[in-house]
């Protein structure tokens, strides 16, 4: 007698945690600041920079525009979040 072949379980979508979006940051006017790009920053979209002030900050980049970008002085977007503040370079 041969036994039935059982049907494959049916994979179980996994549940959608109800994930807590975090609050939009409130989007203040974004202040345009001049920020020269000197270098890489652990992989290439995150580029190491220097305010005008002088201060040492990270520069979220384009990833096709990173190599154009080294040593120029360029207009970055400053976003606060939680973890610190990046400039973002939009071309």
């Amino acid at each position: 007698i041969m036994k039935k072949a059982k049907k494959a379980p049916k994979k179980k979508s996994p549940r959608k945690k109800a994930v807590e979006m975090p609050a939009e940051p409130e989007i203040t006017v974004a202040t345009k600041e001049l920020v020269r790009v000197v270098g890489d920053w652990q992989n290439p979209i995150w580029k190491k920079g220097v305010t005008e002030s002088g201060d040492a900050c990270k520069v979220r980049v384009p990833k096709r525009d990173t190599n154009r970008l080294r040593n120029k002085v360029v207009e970055c977007e400053r976003v606060d979040e939680s973890n610190g503040t990046y400039y973002k370079y939009t071309p």
